[in-house]
């Protein structure tokens, strides 16, 4: 009997029995897909929050209380407050001008349209006292650059003044466009000037030759194909060509020389532009296009800015500066084209935009 109790007793503090192979393996296989479901699940919950934070930020970076939308293509125009003056209602407008200006661009460069619907915002904000280009372009489309120029005088007959800013580069188109404007600003060693059309052309009949390529076109006149390059003419047929051409490029060199002379006080007619020593297209330093009376001051952006005052007849004004906003489209999923203009071979790869056989006034580099 005390024996049986010993047994018993024995039994019931034994430890339970070790579970089997299986179990153990059920048991590590349920805590694993638990781990996943909630690894699962916190994934999904921070990207519905990274997403709706994205959504949120775009909708906030688009949204602003001085958005308006131009008339052309529908582009939204924003106005940003740089500099407040507190207790003013007055404001100073800084409009880009920076790149190649062209009738139309896709995000970087001077587009005429937008520059356009820029510059009639100014004019008709009554807030608005006074205009600063702010300029960094070697030129460009000569159409463009006229439509621009013309829409800078519109702000002056508002009566409201307009001073440009040369920064770095100002020269040819971005100085047709300067021209227009009440007063100039540039750093002594911003390079302008480049007054002068171009027609980017080049002659390569010889490479053909080499390679056993020969045109032959067919054309509704004999002149159709004046501009090219790979075709061989008889003398009298070139000569026509080129008085045809030079006289276009005369006649687009005059209306240059015109609005220089309209804008400038230094110069009273076209005729004195053109025998000016700059006339043959060089490239100036501000520093002596300001001895030639092409530039008004020599100094930098705050030297514009309170010229702008000065020319208003304010002490204090507000900064804005116009800039041209993305869709929430463009800003998740980017350009739906990608439109590369370089330098020194913008006019022979990108023909979709900038065309071979346009009138430009650029910079020479840009046209050899």
């Amino acid at each position: 009997m005390e024996n049986q109790n010993t047994v018993s007793q024995t039994s019931s503090d034994s430890p339970p029995p070790l579970p089997s192979a299986n179990a153990r393996a059920s048991t590590q296989k349920n805590s694993s897909n638990r781990g996943c479901l909630r690894g699962l699940i916190i994934a999904v919950v921070a990207l519905i929050a990274l997403g709706a934070g994205i959504l949120i930020g775009a909708a906030l970076f688009f949204q602003d209380a001085h958005t308006w939308t131009t008339s052309r293509g529908g582009a939204r125009i924003v106005e940003e407050l740089v500099r407040e003056a507190p207790g003013v209602r007055d404001k100073i407008a800084v409009i880009d001008v920076k790149g190649i200006i062209l009738s139309n661009v896709s995000y970087d460069g001077a587009e005429a349209g937008v520059l356009r619907a820029q510059l009639k915002r100014a004019a008709s904000d009554p807030h608005v006292v006074g205009v600063v280009l702010d300029m960094d372009t070697p030129g460009g489309e000569v159409t463009a650059s006229d439509e621009i120029h013309q829409a800078v005088q519109a702000v002056r007959d508002a009566g409201k003044p307009v001073v440009a800013c040369m920064r770095s580069v100002c020269a040819s188109g971005g100085y047709y466009i300067a021209s227009a404007a009440d007063f100039i600003v540039a750093n002594q060693i911003t390079l302008t000037g480049s007054i002068g059309v171009i027609i980017p052309r080049y002659e390569y009949q010889s490479l053909l030759d080499k390679i056993g390529i020969h045109p032959a076109p067919y054309k509704s006149g004999r002149l159709k194909d004046m501009l090219s390059g790979g075709t061989t003419r008889p003398e009298s047929e070139q000569q026509l060509i080129d008085r045809y051409m030079q006289e276009l490029i005369d006649t687009t060199f005059h209306r240059f020389a015109t609005v220089v002379a309209d804008g400038r006080p230094a110069y009273e007619t076209a005729d004195d532009v053109k025998n000016a020593v700059f006339a043959d297209g060089r490239i100036l330093l501000a520093r002596d296009a300001l001895d030639y009376g092409l530039v008004d001051k020599l100094g930098y952006f705050e030297d514009a800015i309170n010229k702008a005052r000065e020319l208003a007849g304010i002490m204090e004004a507000n900064l804005v500066q116009y800039r041209k906003s993305y869709t929430l489209r463009q800003f998740l999923f980017g350009a739906s084209e990608n439109r590369t203009i370089t330098l020194d071979s913008a006019l022979l790869q990108d023909v979709k935009y900038i065309k071979p056989r346009n009138l430009y006034y650029l910079m020479p580099q840009l046209g050899n």
